[in-house]
């Protein structure tokens, strides 16, 4: 940044995505006129919400994301 504050974006590469989960991946950005970074933001989003209602005591959430190994975890 020049004025030597955060950035606000980062650029991500991902690597080795299974060829199914890409194409589902595209497809869904493209059918909501998303960019990626905005789909992967509203998932991102999506997963925390999803998240707050299991910790608060939503057990089929919380089974669905142990599933998924996506259970809470310390970052």
């Amino acid at each position: 940044d020049p004025e030597g504050g955060q950035r606000e974006h980062e650029d991500i590469m991902l690597r080795r995505v299974p060829r199914e989960t890409a194409m589902r991946f595209r497809a869904a950005a493209g059918g909501r006129s998303l960019t990626h970074a905005q789909y992967l933001t509203s998932l991102v989003s999506l997963h925390a919400r999803v998240r707050e209602l299991a910790d608060a005591g939503d057990a089929r959430l919380s089974a669905e994301l142990a599933a998924l190994g996506l259970q809470t975890v310390a970052v």
